[in-house]
């Protein structure tokens, strides 16, 4: 079982290639907070508990439209690269501020692991639903989300070039040390002082 609550389109991409090419269900578990272009006002806030089953039409994120090639690719960039293209703005991702969600977090991460429990102790009704949830905090609602439909998809489908059930036998969509560096370079701050910790 594999479980995501990263918030970048180049894990989705990693998690999703991951859970089809070895046939692992997986949960993806995340915010997203929307404001107002020109008050930033909160407008919107959804909370998401996505189920990928490793089939077609099992929820894979790409079908879903929730792996955009445009935003992958602008991800890949190094960090002046998306300053020079307009990449959130003219400062980039340098100063965007992060929120504080821990509480809506909960809200989606808590379906997941309830799910996770219930599929290995058998206790799933025949008729249990697996569709995706979503709440709207602002409304006090829930709701399934329901999945696309199976399409010829790279990850997930059985279509000429697919990598689904590839295993191995394919490479996984993961950067190179060097291109991380140069487009996450506090993430690969935070790797390198990880790993030098782990080996005092």
């Amino acid at each position: 079982m594999l479980f995501l609550a990263g918030d970048n389109f180049s894990s989705r991409n990693v998690f999703n290639s991951l859970c089809h090419q070895y046939l692992i269900p997986g949960f993806h578990v995340g915010v997203d907070i929307q404001p107002a272009e020109t008050t930033g006002e909160i407008v919107e806030i959804k909370v998401e508990t996505r189920v990928v089953m490793p089939y077609s039409g099992g929820g894979c994120l790409r079908c879903q439209g929730l792996i955009p090639a445009a935003k992958l690719q602008l991800e890949g960039l190094s960090a002046d690269d998306r300053v020079r293209q307009g990449y959130f703005g003219a400062e980039g991702l340098r100063d965007v501020p992060e929120p504080s969600v821990m509480a809506l977090n909960v809200l989606s991460v808590a379906p997941a692991v309830n799910d996770i429990l219930m599929m290995f102790t058998g206790l799933f009704e025949n008729e249990a639903d697996m569709q995706s949830l979503r709440y709207l905090p602002l409304e006090r609602r829930y709701f399934r989300v329901a999945n696309s439909d199976p399409v010829p998809c790279r990850h997930c489908s059985l279509a000429k070039g697919s990598l689904y059930a590839m295993g191995d036998r394919a490479r996984l969509p993961c950067r190179r040390s060097d291109q991380l560096k140069a487009s996450s370079p506090n993430v690969w701050t935070w790797l390198t002082s990880l790993l030098k910790g782990s080996k005092k």
